[in-house]
Formats: C-alpha cells, sequence, structure tokens
C-alpha cells in the first residue's frame, strides 16, 4: 500500500468512528463529546493535510487516530450502566481513564519528537536530560490545553459531573506527565538502540 493510500484509509477510518460516535452522543444528548469529536477530527484532519510540512509519518497519524478512538470509547461504551471512563482496572486505583491519558501522552511523545527532531540541534540529540526534559514539557504542556478544553465542556455544555473534580483534574496531569515521560524513555531507548546497530553495521 502506498503512503497516499495508506493515509486515506487512516483518515477513513477516523472519520467513520468519529461520525459513527457522533450520532450516537446526538441521539443522547452528549453534546459534550460531539464538541471534543468536532475539535479533534478538524486537527486530525489538517494534520493529514499538512503530514508532510510536519513530518508526520503514517504511523503517527495513526497513532492519533488510535488515540481519539480509545477516548470516544471510553465516553460512550456503557458496562452493566457505568460509563467505561468510570470502569476500574485495578480497583481504587487505576481506572480507564487513567489509562487513557496514559497511552494518548506516550503516543503523543513519539509524534512530537517526530515532528520536531529535524529542527533540534546535533547536540540536543546526545544531550538526553535537555531531550528529555524538552518532550516532556511539550507533551504536558499539551495536555494541559486538553485540560482547558475540558473547562469549555464544563462552561458551555453543563459537563461537570462527567468531566470530575479537581482532584480528577490533577489526576489525568499526572498521568499525562507518566506517559510524557516513559514515552520520553521510550524515544531515547530507541535513539541508543539504533546508534549501536548502526555502528555495529558500519563495523
Amino acid at each position: 500500500m502506498d503512503n497516499n493510500r495508506a493515509l486515506n484509509v487512516v483518515l477513513m477510518f477516523t472519520g467513520a468512528y468519529l461520525l459513527f460516535f457522533a450520532i450516537i452522543t446526538f441521539l443522547r444528548k452528549n453534546y459534550e463529546f460531539l464538541y471534543y469529536g468536532g475539535i479533534v477530527f478538524i486537527i486530525f484532519l489538517l494534520l493529514v493535510i499538512y503530514h508532510k510540512r510536519l513530518q508526520l509519518s503514517f504511523s503517527n497519524l495513526l497513532g492519533l487516530s488510535i488515540i481519539q478512538l480509545i477516548h470516544m470509547l471510553g465516553g460512550n461504551i456503557y458496562i452493566h450502566e457505568v460509563r467505561l471512563y468510570d470502569i476500574w482496572i485495578i480497583q481504587n486505583f487505576f481506572r480507564y481513564d487513567n489509562l487513557v491519558h496514559f497511552v494518548a501522552t506516550f503516543i503523543l511523545a513519539i509524534v512530537i519528537y517526530d515532528m520536531i527532531k529535524h529542527y533540534l540541534h546535533e547536540k540536543m540529540h546526545y544531550n538526553k536530560i535537555v531531550l528529555f526534559l524538552l518532550i516532556v514539557l511539550i507533551v504536558s504542556g499539551i495536555g494541559a490545553v486538553n485540560e482547558v478544553m475540558e473547562l469549555g465542556a464544563v462552561v458551555w455544555f453543563n459537563a461537570a459531573q462527567r468531566v470530575g473534580d479537581y482532584f480528577n483534574n490533577a489526576l489525568d496531569l499526572l498521568f499525562n506527565l507518566l506517559g510524557a515521560s516513559f514515552g520520553a524513555i521510550y524515544i531515547l531507548n530507541r535513539r541508543e538502540y539504533r546508534e549501536r546497530h548502526k555502528e555495529y553495521r558500519n563495523e
């Protein structure tokens, strides 16, 4: 499959599940998720259009699509009348909501690095602490913007009960930080692994 066809497949896949969940949320009058879905699809569409300029690969866009999918599942799927976002994976410790924030920021760390690596000074690539902090801070900042978007849902759609209280907001930021940190560690290890194999092939 060529790159353009692959990108079209991701775009159609994303558009299809967003349309499916848009119908469900409209029928349930869950306008909060229509608000989220609309904003994210516009952003995703812009990324697809400008993916070459932004140095985004097929796997980057697929990862971003997966982030949105697990978010939509969390807000629209119910198990025994309990929203998936509120399901405990580990009782009183780790919910599906926490998992989404961790996985999303882990993937986002990889995407962000792929976007900025071509613009980084060569010395920065080999300064692990600086590169780690750069990735974590950028991704955590994007996560904080997402929380501001949730504030919009509270103000305009009276979604305070679904969005959660201050403690939930703090947990979101914590798991964003953890996901970004593990993503940055993965990137650093991946770089080191590739450098070692490159040196081995050149011997």
